[in-house]
């Protein structure tokens, strides 16, 4: 299974038009990178819900406001997807 950071790095980058090794934890996906909301919400939230069977309540979502912030969300509920299996 690919890395949590390394699938938001690509999704990220088909979203923007933003090569990888230039996206910065510190982005902001909204005013740097002008992230659309529905590309947000139905294209990267979707897909890494799907990718990785991971279920954050809709707050958790909604409080990713840098590229850090969405990476680290999904690293978390990867972890405790990981965690319950065992």
């Amino acid at each position: 299974m690919q890395q949590p950071k390394t699938v938001v790095y690509d999704l990220l980058t088909t979203y923007t038009s933003k090569p990888a090794d230039q996206l910065r934890p510190g982005d902001r996906l909204v005013s740097d990178l002008k992230l659309d909301g529905d590309d947000y919400a139905f294209g990267i939230v979707a897909t890494l819900k799907r990718r990785f069977g991971i279920h954050p309540v809709v707050t958790d979502w909604e409080s990713v406001h840098t590229v850090a912030d969405l990476v680290q969300l999904v690293e978390e509920h990867v972890q405790k997807q990981r965690t319950k299996a065992f």
